[in-house]
């Protein structure tokens, strides 16, 4: 049940659509790995694993500490593909080993592992739920913080469509029912000098 387990973990990450493609890749990883193992890690590791994988393990020999990009052509040269999909495989099977191994057993693994592909045995991070959209906060009760574009002004009940001017001072042109009767020839009763006895035409002498 584990290594049927394991193969469904690892087609999953690395998106493999037929499961002898993740049979054979998860086996050129596992010889790659051990190849980069001194032999007491890889027995410890050996022994978390399910069986089928464990033999990779303790059937090959250790070469060496490697770099990515050691691990990288290799098993691209063993697998036939390209390095971008051998990086894949990798980092596939790598997190499908930390599902399934204890993460005490998995520190075998770390430490013969360059950075960047060690990171990958690191626990799944827990991604925050995604924000409510305006579309969805708008469906459900409404946020006493949150005002709609039609508010007349901050915190105010009536749209725009109801809201009504200040009233103005009072003498001002805003409140008169005829703003412009002064001006207008058919109301008006002269100009505003004619009105007040200031004009030419009602001078005094000695009038200022």
């Amino acid at each position: 049940m584990r290594h049927r387990q394991f193969m469904s973990q690892v087609a999953r990450y690395g998106g493999f659509t037929h499961d002898l493609e993740a049979e054979f890749a998860v086996r050129v990883v596992f010889t790659v790995l051990r190849e980069s193992l001194p032999d007491a890690d890889a027995h410890a590791l050996a022994h978390e694993l399910p069986n089928g994988l464990s033999d990779v393990l303790r059937s090959n020999s250790y070469k060496g500490p490697r770099t990515l990009f050691e691990l990288r052509d290799r098993v691209a040269v063993l697998e036939g593909v390209r390095p971008g999909f051998a990086v894949e495989h990798l980092q596939a099977v790598l997190r499908a080993i930390r599902d399934i191994v204890p993460p005490e057993a998995l520190l075998h693994l770390r430490r013969n592992l360059p950075l960047e592909l060690a990171t990958e045995l690191d626990e799944s991070p827990i991604m925050p739920p995604p924000p409510r959209s305006w579309r969805s906060a708008q469906s459900g009760p409404r946020d006493s913080h949150v005002m709609p574009i039609s508010s007349g002004r901050p915190w105010s009940s009536h749209p725009i469509s109801e809201s009504r001017l200040v009233p103005g001072q009072a003498n001002s042109v805003v409140v008169s029912d005829d703003p412009h009767a002064d001006t207008k020839l058919s109301s008006s009763r002269g100009l505003t000098q004619e009105r007040t006895g200031r004009a030419l035409a009602s001078g005094k002498p000695s009038a200022r």
